[in-house]
């Protein structure tokens, strides 16, 4: 069983429409961030010291705790084209500030499309972060990109192409980590932080 799934951004974050990137608080991935999801987390983990360095570079990247907590994963493969409010209104129960969609399905043969008015109902819930594994919420050839200017307007967060296709629906802790930093070390050390901390409550 999984400890970690990294579903951080395939290419390197940037999506391959530039005009998606155009918000410095929507649309971009943290520079040089790993993302992680973790399932069962034990009450220690991670180190306080490690968890306050994370914390302290995500408020230097303007982001403080939106890439960091509680996350809801939302299977939508089942829906043939177009994702609307309807679709997500029964997974919206309980507090969540954190939403990633699963979307990727070689039946539907093409991307999904997000309507504003599903964004919107996102952010009515407490949404302050929304995930996708595709590179765009809005139809490629859109013009009025009414689903990203409503996550704009409404000030979400927007992780596009995550990397969810080993990813179950369900809560996750996530977890934004410097690649690389010195300050909150690589999701490797976070990784024997876990099973330690696993072990150490088993006992």
């Amino acid at each position: 069983m999984h400890s970690f799934w990294d579903i951080s951004p395939r290419f390197s974050g940037q999506s391959p429409h530039p005009a998606w990137g155009e918000s410095t608080s929507c649309g971009t991935a943290l520079p040089a961030a790993t993302y992680l999801l973790t399932d069962t987390v034990p009450t220690d983990f991670p180190s306080a010291a490690t968890r306050e360095s994370i914390l302290r570079w995500a408020s230097e990247q303007n982001a403080a705790g939106r890439y960091i907590g509680q996350t809801r994963v939302i299977d939508l493969r089942h829906v043939p084209h177009t994702i609307r409010k309807e679709h997500l209104a029964n997974h919206l129960f309980g507090k969540i500030s954190r939403v990633l969609l699963r979307t990727q399905s070689e039946l539907r043969g093409g991307p999904a499309i997000i309507t504003a008015d599903a964004v919107k109902l996102l952010a009515s819930c407490g949404v302050k972060l929304l995930g996708i594994d595709q590179d765009a919420l809005d139809a490629p050839n859109s013009m009025a990109r009414e689903a990203f200017k409503t996550a704009q307007q409404a000030g979400l967060c927007v992780l596009l192409n995550l990397e969810l296709s080993e990813v179950k629906p369900g809560d996750y802790d996530m977890l934004a980590v410097p690649t690389g930093g010195a300050r909150a070390g690589s999701w490797k050390d976070l990784e024997i932080q876990y099973a330690k901390a696993s072990t150490t409550r088993a006992a």
